[in-house]
């Protein structure tokens, strides 16, 4: 009786140890979650243009009104530019969360300037010298209308509102 209960005990404890293996290779456990739905950028195969008027689109429904809640956007350059010139065209934002590098395309997050420091001062620490080719910003539609005025200003493409950081993809705008 009491080898039929060590038998199970033994079987019982293999079955589990062998789940708990193939738990550890699963896709769902092992690795990082994609984000779900919302994504920031060009779509696959799309072309520049296409890509501007679906920016534009979401720029125009963002700014239709005007009491509508912040949301994240992509705001990409006409071609990479200093950091300088990144605050210049933000200046009326109230977050610039992330700034993408010309060379490494990498999502870059950013602190907000504290003290005497400035945007800019803020993005040189996180990418020295690099030029911008594109920053995330969390701001209304009137504001990015006026951030899309600028001549250095290739495209706005705006999330829906209820968008989280961290919680969407950023693909890369190839600027011509």
């Amino acid at each position: 009786m009491d080898r039929a209960r060590m038998v199970v005990a033994v079987m019982s404890l293999a079955a589990l140890v062998v789940v708990f293996v193939f738990a550890m290779g699963s896709d769902r456990t092992s690795k990082p979650m994609p984000p779900n739905g919302d994504v920031l950028g060009m779509e696959s195969g799309e072309t520049l243009e296409e890509y501007q008027a679906r920016a534009e689109e979401s720029l125009a429904i963002a700014a239709a009104d005007p009491s509508a809640a912040p949301a994240f956007s992509l705001i990409t350059f006409t071609e990479p530019i200093p950091a300088r010139d990144v605050e210049r065209i933000t200046a009326q934002l109230p977050r610039v969360n992330a700034v993408i590098s010309e060379h490494s395309q990498l999502v870059v997050p950013l602190p907000e300037p504290t003290g005497a420091e400035t945007r800019a001062d803020v993005i040189r620490r996180a990418v020295g010298q690099e030029r911008i080719s594109a920053a995330l910003a969390y701001a209304g539609g009137v504001e990015l209308v006026a951030a899309s005025e600028s001549p250095q200003v290739l495209a706005v493409e705006v999330l829906p509102s209820d968008a989280a950081w961290g919680r969407f993809g950023v693909r890369p705008v190839a600027a011509r």
